[in-house]
């Protein structure tokens, strides 16, 4: 009798469903046509468009929503410029910005659904007790203004995919990750297009308009690519090096290399001293985990080769420089990195001073200045301080005070330390990778505004977390079959005795019956439908590794005994 309701109860939805998607895009694509009509609401209709391939896409396919926001994030900022040049600008909220807190919610919801909320760690809990004290610094009073501060979350928004990284599986990550790839080379050719022919309409635009202090190195402009800042640009290309220099196969190789002379040049190019930092950490780290080395021993070897900079740099340093914009980067990269600590030449001793000040601002300040001090949102909307530091530790320390700090601290100990024990494990290319990621962008995790960038550490730190507790879970599984067993003394079985193989119970993954279902084609429709119905029923049963307790076994091999074979 349940079945039956079942049944007509989806063929009802499945009616339902269709013309109620039909009227609604519709609906949209009416207001849209409105909207266009008035340029100050172009983005509006177009973020709403995006939206609604969001909402529609994503609860169905969510890895094609997944790969979508890579390329969305990595255009957005040329999105944006394009239709400020061609319509109107955004004025104080740009709309185009909720699409990726949008995307986000979505791979939420299908991540929850998955099991990401059942696996308790203590790098688990150590965010969910920071993100506490993201919300309450959200309404601290000091700031000045309420709207100011939430507001503010939307930067901190890409702290979410921590949860669907737990969710994801390895291939899952590791396509994700290739696609950040393939962007990074598109995006340094058209950075270097813009040092070599100069600055498209759109992009010289933004640049009188928007542009800071920063862009500018002596006469020439640094590029800034298809994103919203140079300082992204420069995030994105280190990222492409770490992806390419650890996931490019032994098939990709001569691709991989080529991609990582291009990519080099474009950081090169770009100026950004930072970067090359970052990037040497990270190989230094993945390096050594890579040979077994202990952390502390990796730490060294860092600390050596980040050491032995200024003295590379000085020996390749050429006697003199030209007037290009090109000559005027190379001058402002290479002297830089070769004079490190001298102030007229590297800004180093001023974010260091920066650093310093700011977390000795814990201590004046244990409450914090709420967050939208860190963010650009307080400058927008009426926030009495704006204090940013550039780097995540002494922003944790301005806005969320003490407490904020030392959860940072424990979080990012926690972080290196699981994914680098991971990839010493393991030495698996994608665990390295992981791991680099983490070191390149260990300064920016809490930069919300480097779009392109914010949510991949996080989401690299969540399938760490789960990879980590899912090797720990199968080592206790194995644990008593690995204990050490007396000899059983050797008996000569008896020739007119079949042993009957006896099936050991295990924890069947749900996806594997679920692909099974869908390849069998010998059952009726009755048959399939049931089977269907009793897999919506064991989701609610699933652990965070998308496997389903060993006292399903039998339930499982009644049901699908006939697709599982011996197994």
């Amino acid at each position: 009798m349940n079945v039956l309701v079942l049944r007509r109860w989806s063929r009802v939805r499945t009616h339902l469903v269709a013309p109620a998607i039909g009227l609604l895009c519709v609906l949209v694509s009416v207001e849209s046509g409105g909207f266009v009509a008035n340029p100050s609401f172009v983005r509006l209709a177009f973020a709403a468009c995006l939206g609604a391939l969001v909402v529609g896409l994503g609860l169905r396919a969510p890895k094609p929503v997944l790969y979508g926001m890579i390329v969305w994030l990595a255009a957005l900022g040329l999105t944006r410029r394009l239709i400020s040049h061609g319509f109107a600008g955004p004025g104080q909220m740009d709309p185009l910005l909720l699409v990726e807190p949008l995307m986000l919610v979505i791979l939420l919801v299908v991540a929850a659904d998955h099991g990401a909320f059942k696996l308790r760690t203590r790098l688990g809990t150590t965010i969910t007790v920071f993100i506490g004290l993201l919300v309450l610094g959200a309404l601290n009073p000091l700031q000045g203004s309420l709207f100011a501060g939430l507001s503010s979350l939307i930067f901190f928004v890409p702290l979410a995919a921590f949860w669907i990284g737990r969710a994801m599986s390895d291939q899952t990550l590791k396509r994700a990750l290739l696609v950040y790839a393939v962007c990074a080379i598109p995006a340094a050719l058209y950075g270097l297009l813009q040092i070599s022919s100069g600055f498209p309409s759109w992009d010289q635009a933004w640049i009188d308009a928007q542009g800071y202090t920063a862009l500018q190195v002596g006469s020439a402009t640094r590029p800034f690519s298809s994103f919203s800042s140079a300082a992204e640009y420069a995030t994105f290309l280190s990222l492409g090096i770490i992806i390419w220099m650890w996931l490019g196969r032994r098939a990709l190789r001569p691709v991989s290399l080529a991609a990582l002379a291009l990519l080099g040049i474009s950081v090169f190019y770009q100026s950004s001293r930072g970067s090359v930092v970052a990037i040497c950490a990270a190989v230094a780290l993945v390096a050594g985990a890579k040979r077994g080395l202990p952390f502390f021993a990796s730490v060294a070897v860092g600390v050596a080769l980040l050491a032995s900079i200024p003295a590379i740099a000085k020996h390749f340093e050429p006697s003199s420089y030209g007037s290009s914009n090109t000559a005027q980067l190379t001058q402002h990269e290479v002297q830089g990195l070769a004079n490190p600590f001298d102030s007229k030449q590297s800004s180093a001793t001023a974010h260091l001073s920066l650093l310093i000040g700011g977390v000795q601002s814990a201590f004046r300040n244990p409450l914090g200045s709420g967050i939208s001090a860190v963010t650009i949102a307080g400058s927008k909307f009426g926030a009495t301080a704006s204090a940013s530091s550039e780097t995540d530790p002494s922003n944790a320390a301005i806005a969320l005070g003490l407490p904020g700090l030392i959860a940072y601290v424990v979080l990012l100990v926690l972080a290196i330390g699981n994914a680098y024990r991971l990839a010493q494990r393991t030495r698996d290319p994608l665990a390295l990778t992981a791991l680099g990621v983490l070191v390149v962008l260990v300064p920016q995790w809490l930069n919300g505004g480097q779009y392109a960038a914010a949510f991949v550490p996080w989401l690299v730190l969540g399938w760490v977390d789960a990879r980590t507790a899912r090797a720990a879970t199968d080592e206790e599984e194995l644990e008593p079959e690995t204990a050490v067993q007396p000899a059983a003394p050797v008996v000569r079985p008896r020739p007119r005795l079949v042993p009957q193989p006896k099936l050991e119970p295990r924890r069947w993954e749900l996806w594997r019956l679920e692909r099974l279902t869908d390849l069998d084609r010998t059952a009726d429709a009755e048959q399939a439908f049931l089977r269907r119905y009793f897999l919506v029923v064991l989701r609610s049963y699933v652990s965070y590794d998308g496997r389903l307790p060993l006292e399903f076994d039998g339930l499982v091999r009644e049901e699908f005994g006939p697709l599982l074979g011996d197994a």
